[in-house]
């Protein structure tokens, strides 16, 4: 399935531009929880990272796109909640 943005010109006629989801892919509810749990342990929380990644190349590929990600799932905007955590479980020792 094409995905398509459908624009139209300075001369009033329609632009079809192809487009693909190549960046981050909303989270699903289920990872969001276990983010905002705070006594979820880092290994726990990496279960759902890899629940919410498989979940997302599964659907990019049932839509037969051509560009196929990870939905960038594991990138971090929460930094300092991650940092929490690993010193949570780890001490305050950085290897």
């Amino acid at each position: 399935m094409l995905n398509a943005l459908f624009l139209r010109n300075e001369a009033g006629l329609h632009v079809t531009i192809p487009t693909e989801p190549v960046g981050s892919i909303p989270r699903p509810r289920a990872l969001l929880n276990a983010i905002s749990e705070k006594s979820c342990t880092f290994s726990e929380l990496n279960v759902f990272y890899e629940d919410a990644i498989r979940d997302t190349i599964a659907r990019f590929e049932a839509t037969g796109s051509p560009v196929i990600t990870d939905g960038e799932h594991r990138k971090i905007a929460q930094f300092l909640d991650i940092q929490c955590r690993w010193i949570a479980e780890h001490g305050n020792r950085w290897i």
